[in-house]
């Protein structure tokens, strides 16, 4: 048998964008069609989370894909950071923050920050001040998307262990952290709260 990974990557073309593939969802779609007629085995992803993704293309892909069960089917990816990519090398572009080498690397490699660094080829991340997307699909709730600037998105990530307004107040860089007072953080956590009975 032929095998063949072609980094399909997405079946939206916005996202195939934002990759910069320059391909369209309907030529990856008939690249699947042609390898399933000259039985051509195809390892693909459909890789998700890239800073930016249009938060219904998910919906869309979800309505797409049981129309295409009769071809081969794609392993679910996060987005993840190479070294020498653009996520990599500029992640701030992004909205992304690189916070240093996988985890893993420390249990194979006996070496200080510094050279792990140089060592690595896949790096841990989170995203980075500017915003955090939130879709919220818990059972017997509506589906909803919710999207936080950068003080919000600050406030939730530092909720993210469990914590009080004040605990989540003091969490924020000295920088940012006169910004909303105790009263302005806890209407903005009794909101998040709120949108749970509003949206049932």
């Amino acid at each position: 048998m032929n095998f063949l990974q072609p980094g399909i990557e997405s079946l939206s073309t916005p996202i195939l964008a934002l990759m910069r593939k320059g391909v369209t969802a309907l030529q990856n779609v008939r690249l699947l069609k042609w390898c399933a007629e000259y039985g051509i085995h195809v390892f693909w992803n459909v890789i998700y989370g890239f800073p930016g993704e249009p938060p219904e293309e998910s919906a869309r892909l979800a309505e797409v894909l049981p129309s295409l069960t009769h071809l081969a089917a794609p392993e679910l990816c996060r987005l993840a950071i190479h070294r020498f990519s653009p996520y990599h090398n500029r992640p701030g572009e992004f909205g992304l923050e690189v916070l240093g080498p996988l985890p893993w690397y420390r249990l194979v490699y006996p070496a200080d920050d510094a050279t792990l660094a140089d060592l690595a080829y896949n790096f841990d991340y989170r995203r980075g001040p500017g915003f955090v997307v939130v879709h919220d699909r818990r059972p017997n709730l509506e589906p909803a998307d919710y999207s936080f600037d950068e003080r919000e998105a600050r406030l939730l990530l530092a909720c993210e262990d469990g914590a009080t307004a004040a605990e989540a107040l003091a969490a924020l860089p000295e920088t940012e952290a006169a910004d909303p007072d105790l009263a302005e953080v806890q209407e903005f956590l009794d909101g998040l709260v709120a949108s749970r009975s509003s949206n049932e």
